[in-house]
């Protein structure tokens, strides 16, 4: 009898907790399992390789962007950042960006000796609005972010001098090496606590974190020594469970989801999304069915839409569950 007592007080108790819910054990219960599949494509010029996505709440569009074509130590091809609404997703046909920046110049200009390329931009991630235009942080591989705003219907080239420059790897770390390009892939932004996470891929695997500096009067600053690694995330990624498809082989893009506080860790290698808290604790995976793909991007977009960019130009939304 104590116990019937005790297991309803239990029932009565927990259906009193506004929001109460239990933890999902797989992201394809709430988002469906087939995305909408598109091919980004531009007038005149291919789509070469979509690094990294972010969306704009604000003004309801999407910013993708492309790495730079590098040989050696020759720039083939300028990163580009393509523009696009939500309806270009939504049609059925492949559809033409509303707008193509070219990224210029951004090529030898780092303070710090990591290898690869200043232009190598891999990932984007929208901060907040600026009288009344976006404004957005640029990653590359050599351990640097770019701070600035970006018009969306911007005419003509972005240079180095339309951002503000913050050093987040300056090479001085030894367990934070960057080695044979391999390095930052992926950057995503809580703003509530202002913090900045980025994902690594190669040998050195990890998830950084660091607190964005205020950015007004800023220029350039080097914050190396304030950046954080996150040791229990990817030491959860990296331990052997097959059923969650771990340990990971790599990380190719990384989102910060505001409602639960946690955050989506994209792999290519393996084609799965990793739902995990800043503890450490992975709460729940989504494999992507489709073996071509070659994702590199993730964002959280229109209508908790999860949407993903992979190499050369294709774009998935997957809707969440009603």
């Amino acid at each position: 009898m104590k116990n019937i007592f005790l297991l309803l007080f239990l029932i009565a108790t927990f259906s009193g907790l506004k929001g109460f819910t239990f933890e999902a054990k797989n992201l394809d219960e709430l988002y469906d399992s087939k995305p909408v599949i598109k091919k980004l494509l531009r007038k005149n010029h291919e789509v070469l390789n979509l690094s990294g996505i972010t969306y704009v709440p604000d003004l309801d569009i999407y910013f993708a962007i492309e790495n730079a074509k590098v040989q050696g130590k020759n720039i083939e091809n300028e990163a580009r950042i393509f523009v696009f609404s939500k309806k270009s997703l939504e049609n059925d046909d492949d559809f033409l960006s509303d707008n193509v920046i070219k990224l210029e110049d951004f090529n030898s200009r780092s303070i710090n000796d990591n290898p690869g390329s200043q232009s190598d931009f891999e990932d984007m991630v929208f901060i907040d609005m600026v009288n009344g235009l976006p404004r957005f942080a640029l990653i590359n591989e050599t351990g640097e972010i770019y701070v600035g705003v970006i018009d969306p219907g911007q005419k003509g080239s972005l240079r180095p001098d339309n951002f503000k420059k913050i050093v987040f790897n300056d090479g001085e770390d030894k367990n934070r090496t960057i080695e044979n390009n391999k390095g930052p892939e992926g950057i995503a932004f809580d703003p509530q606590n202002q913090a900045v996470y980025i994902v690594n891929e190669g040998s050195g695997m990890r998830v950084e974190t660091f607190k964005l500096p205020a950015l007004d009067n800023l220029e350039e600053i080097n914050i190396s020594s304030q950046v954080k690694i996150l040791k229990k995330i990817t030491k959860t990624l990296t331990r052997n469970d097959k059923d969650n498809d771990l340990p990971i082989k790599d990380m190719a893009g990384v989102a910060f989801d505001q409602k639960t506080g946690r955050l989506l860790i994209l792999s290519d290698d393996a084609r799965v999304i990793y739902d995990i808290s800043l503890e450490g604790k992975l709460i729940a995976v989504k494999k992507l069915r489709d073996e071509k793909l070659h994702p590199e991007g993730i964002t959280l977009g229109d209508e908790e839409s999860l949407v993903l960019v992979s190499e050369p130009n294709i774009v998935l939304k997957y809707r969440p569950n009603k």
